[in-house]
């Protein structure tokens, strides 16, 4: 929903929010697009402690050596920074993360992806092999909106390195369950899109969660 960087640190400004993590939605050339990126970041006052720059990483961009090369520079020269994965946006299948994390667990801490990714089982099983296999890194699915017993729930129990985003999910009892059964640290919340308004605010607010 935002124009510029600029834009959503107007909004934080608004929010009271002092940091943020800043990506481009969709992507056809990592490169290219992480590139614009940084361009757009460099233009806000204090960009490097307010923004953390995440990098669209798509499985060409790894395999080849020029890219890779191009990429690691690029996320050492500014860090902090994260990684989020999209399979389904580049065509490619969904285990390629593990050979996109395997190239970048040793420059990158966080790496993130949407619920929106995940087409079949198959695609959770990839995820928690990849996470138990890269212990040291933490992998944040987003946008997670269902409720009962999906298959993020599954994976959490299976990988500890596994964290829940809930910026948009507003089912306050199982909210609590997952901060109870994971630990607070475990789940995550978000300003969320302008779509679904104030509702992420307020659910925060009357979750009955401990600030401790």
């Amino acid at each position: 929903p935002f124009e510029t960087p600029q834009d959503i640190i107007n909004d934080m400004d608004r929010l009271g929010i002092w940091q943020t993590v800043v990506e481009y939605p969709r992507a056809c050339n990592a490169l290219y697009t992480n590139k614009n990126l940084l361009e757009e970041i460099k233009k806000v006052e204090n960009y490097k402690e307010r923004i953390i720059p995440s990098f669209v990483v798509d499985l060409y961009t790894v395999l080849r050596n020029d890219t890779l090369a191009e990429l690691v520079k690029m996320m050492r020269e500014n860090k902090p920074c994260c990684v989020t994965l999209q399979p389904k946006n580049f065509t490619q299948v969904f285990s390629s993360i593990e050979h996109i994390v395997e190239k970048l667990t040793d420059e990158i801490s966080v790496f993130f992806i949407d619920y929106d990714q995940f087409s079949a089982e198959s695609d959770w099983q990839t995820l928690v092999k990849t996470a138990n296999r890269f212990p040291k890194n933490k992998f944040v699915v987003r946008q997670f909106t269902a409720g009962g017993n999906p298959p993020l729930f599954d994976a959490m129990l299976r990988a500890t390195n596994i964290y829940a985003e809930m910026g948009v999910f507003h089912l306050r009892d199982e909210i609590m369950a997952y901060a109870e059964l994971f630990g607070i640290d475990h789940v995550l919340f978000s300003a969320g899109p302008f779509s679904v308004g104030g509702a992420n605010q307020a659910m925060i607010t009357y979750t009955d969660i401990s600030e401790e």
